[in-house]
């Protein structure tokens, strides 16, 4: 998996050709952003919330930040992504939240489907196909 993440980071220009990554550091800290999008059901809340920004924080004492680069044609996405984030933790929103992400964002459908097919035996969550709202149809 470490591998498929650090090809990625460099393939998508987050960090420079040459450029040294902890990629089991950054696995590390969006390992919770990305298990709203691998379970079912997820409660957000402002407590979750503030614990992700807490363990952040302390990664910021490492490099991970500093090794990478946010190409500028993904800012705006990456900004939005946040903010959806924080309102729906401010929300204290419950349920079928990877359902949502996935239904109203079809090429991350794609994405997420195919990280499922690829540790399928890693995992008990059925994969999600583009366009569908329900798991595995």
């Amino acid at each position: 998996m470490h591998e498929d993440l650090e090809k990625a980071v460099h393939t998508h220009g987050f960090v420079r050709p040459g450029q040294e990554f902890d990629v089991r550091e950054f696995a590390d800290i969006v390992a919770p952003f990305l298990d709203v999008l691998l379970r079912n059901d997820f409660d957000l809340s402002p407590e979750w919330m503030r614990e992700q920004v807490a363990d952040i924080a302390k990664v910021l004492l490492s490099n991970v930040f500093r090794q990478m680069t946010l190409p500028p044609e993904f800012t705006v996405v990456a900004r939005a992504a946040a903010t959806c984030m924080g309102v729906l933790c401010q929300l204290r929103t419950e349920g079928p939240i990877r359902e949502e992400f996935l239904t109203w964002w079809p090429g991350f459908a794609v994405v997420v489907g195919s990280y499922e097919a690829r540790n399928a035996g890693l995992s008990q969550i059925r994969p999600m196909r583009a366009g569908s709202a329900q798991p595995g149809r």
